[in-house]
């Protein structure tokens, strides 16, 4: 059975970010909560044999630089500002 589960990503807008996850985690939403940026995402619960899967973010705002194999995962709105979460940079 799938469950929601949250991860924070610590650090500033352009920082580079590793985070485990279970693999095949399926994002589904991302926000700030509590002025840090997070992300949730649907999977199982992780066995405790399993082997969790190193994910590459890095948040973004509006008119920066965006890797070319980066995969856009959300937006949040932030007052002025609005921030993309991206997946696989390098």
């Amino acid at each position: 059975m799938k469950k929601i589960y949250k991860y924070s990503l610590p650090g500033s807008p352009g920082d580079t970010v590793a985070v485990e996850t279970v693999p095949g985690a399926n994002i589904v939403h991302f926000a700030l909560q509590n002025g840090q940026f997070t992300f949730w995402a649907e999977h199982e619960r992780a066995r405790e044999t399993e082997r969790y899967e190193r994910r590459i973010f890095c948040v973004v705002g509006t008119g920066m630089d965006i890797e070319d194999s980066a995969v856009h995962r959300g937006t949040v709105l932030d007052g002025r500002f609005v921030w993309h979460l991206y997946e696989s940079w390098h």
